[in-house]
This record gives C-alpha cells, sequence and structure tokens, in this order.
C-alpha cells in the first residue's frame, strides 16, 4: 500500500490540511473525536501556537499524533525575513526530525525524489456527488516553489546590501549583523 506525508506550514497550510483530514474522515467514516486506530502520518508547523491550539482543541485534533505539532512560541509579526531567517530556521532541526521519523515509518512512501526533495504534493477532495458540498484538486511541484523562493531570497539580499527597509526590521529588535550569520547558514 502506498503512504504520503503530509506536512502543513503556516495558518493558511494548517487551515487547509485541517480541512482536508476533516473530509478525508467523512469519506472514509472515521469518527476524528475517537482517535484511535487511524493517524494521519501528518507534520504541522507554525511560528506561533495559535492555528495549532484551534486545531487540537478542534472537531479533527485528536486524530493527530501529538509530537508532530512542531511550533515556535512568538511567531513572526509579518515580518518575513524574521519568518524566514530567525523564527522558521530556529524550529527546521525539529521539523525535519519530525519528518525523518515519519518518512522511516513508512513502508511505502509515495514520492518521486529528485536530489534529496520531494517534487510533487496532491490534495484531493472527491465528487459532491458523494453527499459533500465540494470538489476540488491541488498538485503543486516543489521545484517551482524552491525556484520561487530562490527569487524572493535573492531580491531580499539585493535589497538587504542597499539597506532598503531596514529600519522596520531593526524596530523590531533585530540586529544587522543577524541578516549576516543567517543568510550564510541559509546559503549552506
Amino acid at each position: 500500500m502506498r503512504e504520503i506525508l503530509h506536512i502543513q506550514r503556516g495558518q493558511c497550510g494548517n487551515k487547509i490540511g485541517a480541512k482536508f483530514w476533516e473530509v478525508v474522515c467523512a469519506e472514509h467514516g472515521i469518527d476524528p473525536t475517537s482517535g484511535g486506530r487511524f493517524v494521519p502520518r501528518a507534520v504541522l508547523m507554525d511560528l506561533e501556537t495559535g492555528t495549532m491550539d484551534s486545531i487540537r482543541s478542534g472537531p479533527i485534533g485528536h486524530i493527530f499524533r501529538p509530537d508532530n505539532f512542531v511550533f515556535g512560541q512568538s511567531g513572526a509579526g509579518n515580518n518575513w525575513a524574521k519568518g524566514h531567517y530567525i523564527e522558521g530556521a530556529e524550529l527546521m532541526d525539529s521539523v525535519l526530525d519530525v519528518v525523518r521519523k515519519e518518512a522511516e515509518n513508512c513502508d511505502c512512501l509515495q514520492a518521486d525524489p529528485r536530489h534529496g526533495r520531494y517534487l510533487t504534493a496532491s490534495a484531493m477532495f472527491r465528487d459532491p456527488t458523494t453527499g459533500l458540498k465540494m470538489a476540488s484538486t491541488f498538485i503543486a511541484n516543489s521545484t517551482s516553489i524552491q525556484e520561487m523562493f530562490r527569487h524572493v531570497s535573492e531580491q531580499f539580499t539585493a535589497m538587504f546590501r542597499r539597506k532598503v527597509f531596514l529600519h522596520w526590521y531593526t524596530g523590531e529588535g533585530m540586529d544587522e549583523e543577524e541578516y549576516d550569520e543567517e543568510e550564510a547558514e541559509y546559503e549552506e
């Protein structure tokens, strides 16, 4: 049997992922309040606890493994650089440990690895004729996402070198030296 490892990130990704698992439970007649036998291989991550707390206390919160919730404490406060270089970077080891643990527990992980990265992900909501009021399909290719993040990183680096908008970040308590250190780690 093929298996998927579902990774949810950020407020939007976690809300979409929670709805995905809610629909899957409804389609297969699984009672999400009972927990137990059916546990999704899902990793939920965010920089703050708010979204995680709402999922955990929501109608499907009992189906997820408590160890698979990875979150920070302070959030990024809508500051992309702080979230990317500082808060998010601090969580990466924890996230990768959880993802590695879940992947190692799979018998037949479904994906197409290239250069150590998984290229595709998909989530499908079924036909509305099953009694559900929605139907959609989501397919993503991480190589195109990787290119987008590379472009954003290059643009940020160019802006940082010219010290554009730097006062916004230093006003939040960040030092200029932190950017140089984090950028060097990011490039590794």
